[in-house]
């Protein structure tokens, strides 16, 4: 924008001579129009993310897509979010990202315009961040948390519906010394294989000096088809429930973050409580960490049932089994029903706990180095290496010959920057 300013000079002063223009006439008109791209400078933000990262484990099955083969594209990511101001109350924000966990194809995450009505309200609308988590806004922001990875326990759940296609609307207001903000936020979230519909989320966060504690809760529609076939049966919908409570204390030298939630669902999926906790103590530019993290399907029982009545009648959620695991659901049998929907069944089961120590190392400014060690076992393995009906297939085969794993303990490393 600068050539062209100097550039358009001697056109003005060409233009503007046969009309006997002064000096300070050109001038004055040369400012004017440097003030209207300094304008044009504040109203356009561009802002960027990336993290990239090592992450491998001890154990030939995976959790969570880690094995014991390295894995350079699981926590690696770049992503450019860019405001532009339309005028002093109103803007339009984009979010492009990039993962390597979806092969670094470029998505739109966010695309919505923001209104502020006032300092205390302000709405927006288009695609937005769905507002489950109390971490909901850093999901991508790995600079953001002090670790490495996620506590997946609880951010890997609902990780498929982490944006939507709605609105919300966030009032802020002074409670005593605190500020109090609620949200209400209303739309949809469509993926390959799941879809919400009537999105409604609820949200309050209360915020002092060095803490601030959040409380929030979605419902929605569900419906799931795959491969043709519904996983509900006749029922196009079932009802979705979920509820999340956190909160962080971060004064300075200290840092403590919580949280806990509880998702349930009609039908066949899984019903579970999670919840993390992690404590974090700065010295210099290094934080060493540590967190424990838990999380439990609580419906195993009823689902096995549900999923065992179903295979003996060659219903949908048998037949759903069947092509997760080759993909045709018309070459499925009952007795291959059978099994493989006890199998599609104990691999929605979860009872897992984490042990993670970790350090954060704040090399420069916009730049943050993390080392990661967590150790993870569980009460029902399936659920915990059987990602997939293959993978879980699988494991009931080493079952089978006393070899299935119980535990695994993954490594990982990031680099983690903003600009």
């Amino acid at each position: 924008m600068k050539y062209l300013t100097y550039a358009a000079i001697p056109l003005m002063v060409a233009s503007l001579s046969t009309h006997a223009v002064t000096v300070d006439q050109v001038n004055s008109q040369v400012q004017q129009l440097n003030d209207r791209i300094a304008k044009s400078n504040q109203r356009f933000r561009i802002n960027g993310f990336a993290s990239f990262g090592l992450t491998q484990s001890d154990e030939e099955f995976s959790y969570n897509g880690i094995n014991n083969e390295a894995n350079f594209r699981r926590n690696t990511k770049a992503g450019i979010q860019m405001s532009f101001g339309i005028d002093d109350q109103t803007s339009v924000v984009a979010q492009l990202v990039s993962r390597g966990t979806d092969d670094f194809d470029t998505k739109m995450e966010w695309a919505y315009l923001k209104h502020q009505f006032s300092s205390d309200l302000t709405a927006k609308v288009g695609r937005i961040r769905t507002p489950i988590y109390m971490l909901s806004e850093y999901l991508d922001v790995g600079y953001a948390v002090p670790w490495a990875t996620m506590p997946q326990e609880t951010y890997e759940a609902l990780s498929i519906f982490s944006n939507m296609d709605g609105a919300d609307l966030t009032y802020s207001m002074d409670v005593g010394d605190m500020v109090g903000t609620a949200q209400v936020a209303y739309g949809k979230v469509d993926s390959s294989s799941i879809a919400l519909k009537d999105v409604i989320s609820l949200g309050f966060t209360l915020a002092g000096d060095d803490w601030q504690t959040r409380i929030a809760y979605s419902q929605a529609d569900v419906k799931s088809e795959l491969g043709g076939v519904a996983l509900f049966g006749d029922d196009e919908t079932v009802k979705g429930f979920f509820t999340s409570l956190g909160a962080t204390y971060d004064p300075g030298d200290v840092y403590v973050a919580a949280e806990t939630t509880l998702l349930e669902v009609d039908g066949s999926l899984s019903d579970a409580t999670s919840s993390y906790g992690t404590f974090g103590y700065r010295i210099g530019a290094w934080m060493p960490h540590l967190t424990f993290a838990v999380t439990e399907s609580t419906d195993d029982e009823d689902r096995a049932l549900q999923l065992a009545a179903d295979a003996n009648t060659g219903g949908s959620l048998a037949t759903l089994a069947a092509v997760g695991a080759d993909g045709n659901a018309a070459s499925a049998t009952n007795p291959s029903l059978a099994a493989l929907a006890s199998v599609y069944g104990a691999s929605l089961n979860r009872n897992t706990q984490r042990i993670g120590v970790g350090a954060r190392w704040d090399y420069t400014s916009g730049v943050a180095i993390k080392f990661q060690y967590d150790i993870i076992t569980t009460d029902d393995a399936p659920g915990l290496f059987g990602s997939s009906t293959e993978e879980a297939t699988a494991y009931v085969g080493a079952a089978a010959t006393g070899s299935e794993p119980d535990s695994t303990n993954i490594l990982s490393i990031t680099i983690d920057t903003v600009f």
